[in-house]
């Protein structure tokens, strides 16, 4: 019973820090820019070798994400022939 009365506890004050956090505009995690060789978002949008090999990378699996973690599942893609 203690070790579950404690992963509650544990689970809540990462919540609460979390909102503390937001109030306080404070992210320890930082904003982030990917760039491939240079070239931005729309640049590899546009770059036919880079979609392909995206493509190719996530025809057979791949992972549907939301905000909430424990919403995402693996999904089968669908085929991008």
């Amino acid at each position: 019973m203690n070790k579950i009365l404690l992963m509650i506890t544990v689970f809540s004050l990462g919540y609460v820090a979390n909102d503390i956090l937001r109030e306080m505009n404070v992210s320890p995690i930082g904003n982030v820019n990917a760039e491939v060789g240079g070239m931005g978002f729309w640049s590899l949008m546009r770059d036919s070798d880079f979609v392909e090999a995206v493509k190719g990378i996530v025809s057979t699996r791949c992972y549907v994400y939301t905000d909430n973690p424990l919403d995402a599942k693996p999904v089968v893609c669908p085929d991008h022939n």
